[in-house]
């Protein structure tokens, strides 16, 4: 389990997306694995040559809500857009290249990849997106995001066309 600690066991957790179908070796042996034993994973697993990296037992909950929110709720926000752009005539393959320079933004600097209006800190347009959002459920995780990111952007301003 990626969240519970049992006292005796040892426990290891992939960090990786599993889908529905059976993984190949070679992308098995690049998984990256986190454990709280403390000692050699090769005594107690012989053969186990995945990279892995030990954490504390108490930050073991912690760890797998942070894969739980990327792995899962990054999911959930991609299901909205080509729900929603499939509705307004795109289709799936024309979104996917913006799916991909996302990734790859996030990939190669996780730091500085927001883009658009959060990475201008532009209000007006942020003030418009959220205007649009405003018969949409999806308004509150937009606000949500926003104010984790820029909390003077509510102290400042108040949201107007």
């Amino acid at each position: 389990s990626g969240a519970l600690e049992i006292p005796g066991l040892i426990s290891i957790h992939p960090l990786v997306s599993f889908t529905m179908e059976p993984m190949k070796a070679h992308d098995f042996e690049a998984i990256h694995f986190i454990t709280t034993y403390d000692g050699d994973l090769m005594e107690v697993l012989p053969g186990f040559r995945n990279v892995h990296h030990r954490i504390f037992s108490y930050e073991k909950a912690k760890y797998h809500a942070l894969c739980v929110m990327a792995g899962n709720f990054s999911v959930i926000l991609w299901q909205k857009i080509f729900s929603d752009l499939e509705k307004m005539g795109l289709s799936r393959e024309s979104i996917n290249p913006y799916l991909q320079s996302v990734f790859k933004n996030i990939e190669a600097n996780p730091t500085n990849a927001l883009t658009g209006p959060l990475a201008r800190r532009d209000d007006l347009t942020i003030a418009r997106n959220l205007n649009a959002l405003a018969e949409d459920e999806f308004q509150e995780i937009y606000l949500s995001f926003l104010n984790l990111k820029y909390p003077q952007f509510f102290q400042q301003k108040e949201i107007t066309q």
